[in-house]
């Protein structure tokens, strides 16, 4: 059996995964993208005595994109980064994006930015070490491919601690500061629509991701998945 050369294989790889994506907006991501994670964080309880037998347990505090959002709430209220007249929190429906450039950011429904969050976290695929696998046609571009690689989400909500409440509600923001990383899928289209002359591109990133991080004093360890959904289409010249 005849065996591809190299430098087949590197086109196809090349073709599969656009200039956009190489060149990297420093988020790693194709198109503005809603980020979902739902994190473990798993610490050493304290300790108690008994019978002269010391024994302690783990504890373990739930962390999500709601439980982020509700600290990026009360964080904004009190430093007054909510853009327009929002001072009774963010509005019904607001979630976070991670754009191409890099920055995490709070939007509402219309996808209007309420408040810059990259400060607290940031999200970064490691698309340069990515495989790719997929179709992708040279005449207009289309494209269907599926890459893995590596995705880190990193937090820091410093000055608060695991399920703090702050005006009557837990925020659980699950540690001060942390870190995790694991292997992500990435299912992505691009499409070229003749008839109306528009290109849609869309990307979905899911997988699973652990690290550590640091509650006050005491380390945790950190486990749970992380998924990215993001689409636009664009108007050709």
């Amino acid at each position: 059996m005849k065996k591809p050369c190299l430098s087949s294989l590197l086109a196809l790889v090349a073709a599969l995964m656009p200039v956009s994506a190489q060149a990297g907006g420093s988020s790693g991501v194709l198109v503005d993208s809603t980020l979902s994670f739902a994190l473990r964080i798993v610490a050493s309880g304290p300790e108690s005595e008994r019978n002269d037998v010391s024994t302690n347990r783990f504890e373990t505090t739930r962390f999500g994109a709601r439980e982020a959002l509700a600290m990026l709430e009360e964080l904004s209220m009190t430093n007054g980064r909510v853009a327009g007249p929002t001072s009774t929190g963010f509005p019904r429906g607001a979630r976070l994006v991670v754009t191409t450039g890099g920055l995490v950011l709070v939007v509402d429904r219309e996808g209007n930015t309420l408040m810059n969050a990259s400060s607290y976290l940031e999200v970064v695929l490691n698309r340069d070490r990515a495989v790719s696998a997929g179709s992708f046609n040279n005449n207009n571009g289309d494209r269907q491919a599926t890459n893995l690689m590596l995705a880190t989400l990193d937090y820091d909500f410093p000055g608060q601690n695991v399920a703090e409440t702050v005006v009557t509600r837990v925020v659980a923001v699950s540690g001060d500061e942390g870190q995790g990383s694991g292997l992500v899928s990435e299912r992505n289209s691009r499409r070229y629509n003749r008839f109306r002359d528009s290109t849609s591109e869309s990307a979905a990133v899911s997988g699973r991701i652990s690290g550590n991080g640091s509650s006050g004093s005491g380390r945790v360890v950190v486990d749970g998945t992380i998924s990215l959904n993001g689409r636009q289409t664009q108007i050709d010249d």
